[in-house]
């Protein structure tokens, strides 16, 4: 007998794996919540030294009440966690919020350098220089 999920990551023909309903409406929040730092700061990083944590902290208590709804296949595995310890639906959230945030942050950082420093001369004149020195 095989068991099947809902939620699984599903294979296409490329071997790339296709995100959950739940992952994606955790990245789609995220995204706001960034989106509104950087509104407040100018379309400029922060730069605080606990940026990402803080950020997945406030990212991930919105889940934290409906995150039997997000992972419904996880609800049986949670109930077997002693109450003092994490549950295993907020470490994943967290995990997939702190994740996505690093991406994103790390993109838009490499945007931000690249305005900085505009064009590389060694790019635009490449291959110039190697047909010349033939």
């Amino acid at each position: 007998m095989k068991l099947s999920y809902r939620f699984t990551p599903k294979k296409n023909t490329g071997g790339l794996l296709i995100p959950s309903e739940a992952v994606v409406k955790i990245c789609q929040v995220a995204e706001t919540y960034i989106r509104k730092v950087m509104a407040l700061t100018g379309n400029r990083i922060p730069s605080e030294d606990n940026l990402f944590p803080s950020l997945t902290i406030i990212i991930s208590q919105k889940f934290y009440a409906t995150s039997d709804q997000l992972f419904p296949t996880l609800v049986d595995h949670c109930l077997s966690f002693p109450s003092n310890e994490e549950k295993h639906t907020f470490i994943l959230i967290k995990q997939i919020v702190n994740a996505y945030l690093r991406i994103r942050i790390f993109s838009l950082a490499k945007k931000y350098t690249d305005r900085i420093q505009g064009p590389s001369v060694r790019q635009a004149l490449n291959k110039l220089i190697l047909f010349n020195h033939q």
